[in-house]
């Protein structure tokens, strides 16, 4: 798998923890835990799309956010526990394994409870259950399979029966493919664990079209095109950021960008990059 940039980052030595402690104290910004080379700019239209993602599959499937607690793993720099918070949740729970991420975060949500702790860690416990759990763009980041199951184990015994899970990947048809801090994983080993963890799948839905690589794209000359213009969203930015125009050309990009896949991820049943998958427990462990 081709993966990101590291940007000077030792990513053939990931240590997770040590990893994302670096990066998220050098970048505190939805640039930071994007996708790395888009910058700031462009990265916050991505996550425009992955809202609207989220919003739709609330709406798909009826989840009643309002007065629920819900615990997000991975919460970075407070995106989705923002999300949560204007949504009407009651309570609100984050976890990650970056210290510079709880420590802020504790400053901007005094009233959420935030952990420092690995999600992979076979002794994971949490005082409570919830009613729903975020994972956003987290799963594909954990490299050993061993942990990936772990995490997939601990969020299950923290959901409440009934209790919802949302969670993205790339969900691959063919083989998986792994990077130097990613692995991404197949759709059917994801259900497999999943419904062995007592989960009943519900769907998927694309967060992307042209915003990312076509990883999953089967046909191949829709993937020669989609491959070809995010060869130039990373080529556009890249020499704006050099050029020091960068807001001069993300915005546009952004807005292009956005405009695409909101039309795009509406008319696709399947996507050929990141999907957010909801399942629902139903079983106790």
């Amino acid at each position: 798998m081709k993966s990101e940039k590291t940007n000077g980052y030792k990513a053939f030595e990931y240590q997770p923890k040590e990893y994302w402690q670096q990066r998220l104290a050098r970048d505190f910004s939805l640039g930071g835990v994007g996708y790395l080379g888009l910058g700031r700019i462009l990265n916050s239209y991505l996550y425009r799309l992955r809202v609207v993602a989220v919003d739709r599959a609330i709406k798909r499937w009826k989840i009643d956010v309002r007065g629920k607690s819900i615990l997000d793993v991975g919460c970075g720099t407070g995106f989705w526990l923002e999300y949560w918070s204007r949504r009407g949740a009651a309570e609100l729970s984050g976890v990650d394994i970056a210290e510079v991420a709880i420590d802020r975060l504790r400053q901007r949500f005094p009233n959420a409870k935030l952990y420092c702790d690995d999600i992979s860690n076979p002794s994971f416990s949490l005082p409570t259950c919830f009613d729903i759990v975020s994972a956003f763009d987290v799963l594909f980041h954990i490299t050993d399979d061993e942990k990936w199951s772990l995490a997939l184990r601990n969020i299950a015994r923290h959901l409440k029966p009934g209790g919802w899970l949302l969670l993205t990947d790339l969900f691959l048809h063919g083989r998986e493919l792994a990077g130097t801090h990613q692995v991404s994983r197949t759709l059917s080993l994801y259900l497999e664990q999943l419904m062995s963890l007592g989960f009943e799948y519900l769907g998927r839905l694309p967060i992307f079209v042209f915003a990312h690589p076509p990883i999953d794209e089967q046909n191949k000359w829709w993937r020669k095109l989609l491959e070809a213009f995010w060869a130039f969203q990373v080529k556009a930015i890249y020499l704006a950021r050099r050029l020091k125009i960068e807001p001069f050309v993300a915005h546009p990009l952004g807005g292009l960008i956005v405009f695409a896949d909101l039309v795009a991820t509406y008319l696709c049943r399947e996507g050929p990059t990141s999907e957010l998958m909801v399942v629902r427990k139903v079983q106790l462990l």
